[in-house]
């Protein structure tokens, strides 16, 4: 099946969450990830970091919070990259050896773009990463129908402190967004993998 430069996800909330819905669309081209994310219900339960005065920074421990996340992985390799925003426009890019080993920051990423949009009972945000810019990736998108593994996450901040974790798909009895069965989104250099 021929790549496509689009497609839409659902993400699932590893504690049921009556009232809220989070979905997007994934686009990819010759390496630049672009991610929407729209969530839809009772906003008026989250806490929702303000938007950014300005442009965003690279921040740690983002997850702490309200962050969307996406995590990507080069296919037949254990190592793989996470990608954290905060709607505030701050955001993070690590780099794993392998399961949760040898993390430190990915110095081929110097900027995340981000973006909030929203309206009466939907708030997005919009994600831009220029996965191009990692050598390692590059390198993987020039092989012959090699692919990259896209898992697609969120961490939610409710007003009374607990956190919701939301995925494609929870494998484990936990929430563990690092679990490479949740990684069900193909990319190659022309498009998604239907």
């Amino acid at each position: 099946m021929s790549p496509v430069q689009g497609a839409s996800f659902e993400l699932q909330a590893f504690a049921r969450e009556p009232g809220l819905a989070l979905t997007g669309e994934l686009q990819f081209n010759a390496g630049l990830l672009r991610i929407d994310y729209e969530l839809n219900g009772s906003l008026a339960s989250l806490k929702i970091p303000a938007g950014p005065a300005g442009a965003g920074h690279r921040t740690d421990r983002l997850w702490e919070h309200t962050c969307f996340e996406f995590f990507v992985g080069l296919e037949s390799q254990e190592s793989y990259w996470e990608f954290n925003a905060s709607p505030s426009g701050n955001w993070a890019a690590y780099r794993f050896a392998s399961y949760r080993t040898g993390m430190r920051e990915e110095a081929g990423i110097s900027s995340l773009r981000v973006s909030r949009k929203g309206q009466a009972g939907v708030f997005g945000v919009e994600l831009e990463a220029r996965l191009q810019d990692i050598p390692e990736i590059q390198e993987h998108l020039l092989k012959p129908e090699s692919k990259l593994l896209v898992g697609i996450t969120a961490v939610l901040e409710k007003r009374d402190g607990k956190m919701s974790y939301w995925a494609l798909t929870h494998p484990r009895a936990k929430p563990d967004f690092h679990d490479r069965a949740a990684f069900l989104i193909r990319l190659r250099k022309e498009g998604i993998v239907q």
